[in-house]
Parts: C-alpha cells; structure tokens; sequence
C-alpha cells in the first residue's frame, strides 16, 4: 500500500474507535461484565488500584483538601501510608474528569488505563519514527 495514500497520523484516530466499537460490540459476549466486577474479582491488586484511584478523586474534588492526599489509610490500621505506595497522581487527570461528569467507577477505572496504555503506544509510535528506528 502506497504510504502517500493513507499517512499514519489518519491511523491512530481509526483504530482507537475502532478498539473501542468492537470493545462495545462484544464485552457482553465474552463475558465481561465491567459494571459489576473488576478483571475477574481477583485477590487484591485491582482492588488496591480501584481504591487507591478513588481515594485521590475523593481527596481532591469530595473532600476538597488536596494538601491530605497521601494521608490514607491504605495499609489499615496504619494512618499517612498512601506515600509507601504507588499514588497514580497522574491517573487524576483522566479519572477524576470522568467520575466528576458522572461515570461509573469501573468505567472511570478502566478508561483510564485504556487512555494511558493508548497514550503510551502512540508516544511509543512517534518516538521510534522519530529516532528512524521504525518505518512503514
């Protein structure tokens, strides 16, 4: 296929809806049901990533007191731990937006991985064009 037909920026936009229509298509019929359950209520790693995006969109926009934000409890009993592990700050610029405009927490969750992990390839995409490390 001619490259001068069809450039690579056009590509990108085409196949994230297209991930995310077949995504809508279909999550009923292989059996994920993401309004109701997180990867298969696994043992403790999604929730801990669940609680600990919520606790930041919490702190930040219900509490309103972002100077407490690493002040969790994210190791019960103990009190202030949040610092001891991953904060996902920066999932807040997606997530918190979503939960703000009134989407589901697991929806709110899992967009925001998909936005991150799509952000990522396409980062990934440009910088090893750039560096002619990749071609088409």
């Amino acid at each position: 296929m001619n490259k001068a037909l069809i450039p690579s920026n056009f590509l990108w936009p085409g196949f994230c809806v297209g991930i995310f229509g077949i995504f809508l298509l279909f999550h009923n019929l292989i059996g994920i049901d993401i309004s109701n359950s997180i990867w298969g209520d696994s043992d403790f790693d999604p929730m801990l990533l669940k609680w600990i995006m919520e606790w930041g969109y919490h702190s930040l926009f219900i509490l309103n007191d972002p100077a407490n934000f690493f002040n969790a409890n994210s190791f019960f009993p103990h009190t202030n731990s949040l610092a001891y592990s991953d904060a996902l700050l920066s999932a807040q610029l997606v997530y918190s937006p979503l939960r703000l405009m009134g989407v589901n927490e697991h929806y709110a969750m899992y967009g925001t991985l998909s936005a991150f992990t799509l952000f990522g390839t396409i980062m990934t995409d440009y910088m090893l064009r750039r560096a002619g490390l990749f071609s088409t």
